[in-house]
């Protein structure tokens, strides 16, 4: 990091909330540094808190120092910018005034594109999208095919969508759903009159801009479980 820095003269350096080896030594460049947490930040600090601390235990597993916690690395910080929206957080703490929530950055991956669904745009069939993690750790096979048998009966038009992981042809699609690698969930949300998904922070975001109730199954990842909880608790809950 400092041979790049030397390198490209930065003015300012921005710094991801997960990576806190680099969070360590920011503030020692004399430079502006900025924190970019990506999802909800009083909401789940504690859970927030852990992960840095189980990064931090792994780092010294393989034979490295330990660093600080989440609260010195990220408070050490001139600015802290949350990619989130400041009225679903929790209550900003005393002496976190860096922080700033600048709203969900909603961008789709480019091979995410607009898919050719079965049903035209004027079917009055509601229609539900699955989608849980695409990151190969947190896919589960099994629980999208839970899901597509769960739907199977109802009177519903289903999309699901797996990530790079899934194998299409290993799944059991029932006649009222279709099954895809990608495709871009927003003309899919617009339509949609359910989500069915794993809480992560960009399908929660864009679920709630196009007003879409939600289920949430969540996974692995470290925000999943407090964003459903916040689902339940803004009335959002599709029961």
């Amino acid at each position: 990091m400092k041979r790049i820095i030397e390198m490209e003269q930065p003015d300012a350096l921005l710094v991801d909330a997960m990576f806190p080896a680099a969070l360590a030594i920011s503030p020692t460049f004399g430079l502006p540094t900025v924190v970019f947490s990506h999802t909800f930040l009083f909401r789940q600090l504690e859970t927030w808190r852990n992960v840095i601390a189980q990064l931090g235990a792994m780092r010294v597993d393989a034979g490295f120092d330990p660093l600080p916690d989440a609260d010195t690395l990220w408070l050490s910080q001139d600015r802290m910018i949350v990619t989130s929206v400041k009225e679903l957080e929790a209550p900003a703490l005393p002496g976190w005034e860096h922080v700033r929530h600048v709203g969900p950055i909603i961008e789709d991956e480019k091979i995410a594109q607009s898919a050719d669904l079965p049903w035209d745009v004027s079917d009055p069939t509601p229609l539900a999208l699955v989608s849980f993690a695409t990151a190969k750790g947190q896919f589960s096979q099994d629980k999208i095919q839970r899901v597509l048998n769960g739907l199977a009966n109802a009177p519903i038009h289903v999309v699901a969508t797996t990530g790079l992981h899934a194998a299409l042809e290993d799944f059991r699609v029932p006649e009222n759903a279709v099954v895809l690698k990608y495709a871009a969930h927003d003309p899919i949300l617009r339509r949609a009159a359910l989500c069915v998904t794993h809480g992560g922070h960009g399908t929660l975001m864009r679920s709630l801009i196009h007003g879409v109730p939600m289920i949430v199954l969540p996974g692995a990842g470290h925000d999943q479980v407090p964003n459903s909880k916040g689902v339940e608790e803004w009335g959002l809950v599709k029961h």
